[in-house]
C-alpha cells in the first residue's frame, strides 16, 4: 500500500510540462485587419513564421481590412474559443475605437482575450521643407501664432497619428487644419508637394524621406530616441512634455480556456525573444515587446483613458 501511494505521489508531482496544454493542435489563423503589404502585415508574418517554426504547425496570416480594422477583429471576437484564431492588431480595434464609434460589432474587453503586447514602434514629427521652424518648441510657437497657414495630414480620422497630433497641438492652443488621407503614401506625397506642412510618420518611412532631403525631422514622439534616428531628440528632450508610441498586440477569442491562452502566450513570448524576430521587427521600425496577459489588458484599458479626453476635447467621432 505504501509503495502504491508513493508511486501516485511521484506522478502527481511530475514537472508541469507533462500536463501542459498542447497548442496548437492544428493550423492557426492569424487575422491581420490591415492590408497585405502593410507594416502590421509584415510584423505579423515575421513573428508567426517563427512561432510556426518553433511549434511545427502552420500559421495562416489572413488579411481582413475594413471599417477601421473592425471587420477582421470582429471575426476573431466571434470565432470558436479554442485558441486557433488570433488577431494581430493595434490600438484602434483593440481599445480606442470604443471611444470613436457609438456602436461596434464587438466589445474588445468582453469579446477578446488579450494575450500580449508584441511590438512598439517609433513615430517621427516631420515637416515639409517650407517650414522654417527647426525644433519642436519653434514649431509649436509658429503654429500657435499662425495656425491657419498650416495643415497636418494623417492616414485617417481617429488614427494614431490624428490623435497624437490633435493632442499635441490642442495642448498649446493651436488651431491647425487636419487633412485625412487614405494612407501614409498619400500623406508623404502631400508633404513633399507642400499641400500639408506637418505629419507624424512611422520611423522607417521618415528615415527614407529625411535621407533624401524631401522632408525634415523635428522630433521623435517616443520617450526614447529612435534607433534609426539616434541624433533626433525626443519631444521631451526639447522641453515639450509629450510622448506616445505606436504598438501592435495579439489577442484571441474570449472564453478561450486559460491553459490554452497560457500556451499561446508562452509560444509568442518565446518567438519575440528570438534575435531573428527582433532584427526583423527593427527593419520595419518596431521593437519586440512582451507583457503578461493581465498587463496587456491593463495597458489596453489605460489607452482608453489616455485618449478619452483628447477625443472629447477635439470632438473626434467616426459614427
Amino acid at each position: 500500500m505504501n509503495k502504491t501511494i508513493a508511486c501516485l505521489a511521484a506522478v502527481l508531482i511530475l514537472p508541469g510540462p507533462l500536463f501542459a496544454q498542447a497548442w496548437p493542435e492544428r493550423a492557426v489563423r492569424v487575422v491581420v485587419p490591415y492590408s497585405a503589404g502593410s507594416t502590421p502585415d509584415g510584423l505579423a508574418r515575421t513573428l508567426f513564421s517563427k512561432v510556426s517554426e518553433n511549434t511545427g504547425q502552420t500559421f495562416i496570416v489572413d488579411n481582413r481590412p475594413g471599417a477601421s480594422a473592425m471587420v477582421g477583429t470582429n471575426m476573431v471576437a466571434k470565432a470558436k474559443p479554442d485558441g486557433h484564431t488570433l488577431v494581430f492588431a493595434s490600438s484602434g480595434p483593440m481599445d480606442v475605437n470604443t471611444l470613436l464609434f457609438k456602436e461596434m460589432p464587438y466589445d474588445p474587453f468582453n469579446d477578446l482575450k488579450p494575450i500580449t503586447l508584441a511590438a512598439h514602434g517609433h513615430t517621427v514629427l516631420v515637416v515639409s521643407n517650407s517650414v522654417k521652424a527647426q525644433d519642436a518648441k519653434g514649431l509649436l510657437q509658429e503654429v500657435a501664432a499662425n495656425g491657419s497657414k498650416y495643415a497636418y495630414g494623417t492616414s485617417g480620422v481617429g488614427s494614431g497619428q490624428h490623435l497624437s497630433l490633435a493632442d499635441l497641438f490642442s495642448r498649446g492652443g493651436a488651431d491647425v487644419v487636419h487633412v485625412p488621407f487614405g494612407g501614409i503614401p498619400q500623406v508623404v506625397a502631400a508633404l513633399i508637394s507642400d499641400n500639408i506642412q506637418i505629419a507624424a510618420l512611422p520611423v522607417q518611412t521618415a528615415v527614407t524621406m529625411i535621407q533624401a532631403h524631401r522632408l525634415r525631422a523635428i522630433a521623435a514622439f517616443g520617450s526614447e530616441r529612435a534607433i534609426q534616428l539616434p541624433d533626433l531628440p525626443t519631444l521631451k528632450e526639447q522641453g515639450v512634455d509629450f510622448s506616445t508610441i505606436g504598438w501592435m498586440g495579439v489577442a484571441t477569442t474570449a472564453r478561450t480556456p486559460p491553459a490554452v491562452a497560457n500556451a499561446i502566450h508562452a509560444q509568442i513570448a518565446k518567438a519575440l525573444q528570438d534575435s531573428e524576430v527582433g532584427n526583423g521587427f527593427r527593419k520595419q521600425g518596431f521593437e519586440p515587446a512582451i507583457q503578461s496577459q493581465d498587463e496587456f489588458r491593463k495597458f489596453m484599458l489605460g489607452e482608453v483613458e489616455r485618449w478619452r479626453p483628447v477625443i472629447k476635447r477635439n470632438s473626434i467621432m467616426l459614427q
